[in-house]
């Protein structure tokens, strides 16, 4: 595109965008009132027609949340592992200790 092409390019566009800067001229100037009565007639509207007999819900007397299960197997299971884990995380910590040392001490720095 050279330098003249340019100039009609902005004057094009700005043609093409008078119909979006209406909608949202009229969009602005809607009163707050009138909007707030838009909305409050459109909820009035939808809670007159909503009929929650429609609804299929359970009866609060038949739901159950697995009172009954036994979880035992769970707990045997569970209580080594975080035995495992504690003590793997004690040996992980003392090894880290030892490198730091090992790294910090300066070579020849050996008392025999």
């Amino acid at each position: 595109m050279s330098p003249p092409d340019f100039g009609p390019a902005p004057n094009e566009l700005n043609k093409s965008c008078q119909p979006l800067r209406a909608t949202l001229a009229n969009l602005i100037n809607t009163p707050f009132d009138a909007l707030r009565g838009q909305i409050t007639k459109t909820f009035s509207e939808v809670t007159s027609t909503f009929n929650a007999a429609q609804l299929l819900l359970s009866a609060i007397q038949t739901v159950q949340f697995c009172n009954n299960v036994d979880t035992s197997i769970v707990d045997d299971i569970g209580r080594p592992l975080v035995h495992i884990a504690g003590t793997t995380a004690l040996i992980l910590l003392g090894l880290v200790i030892k490198v730091v040392i090992a790294i910090s001490t300066p070579p020849g720095s050996e008392n025999h």
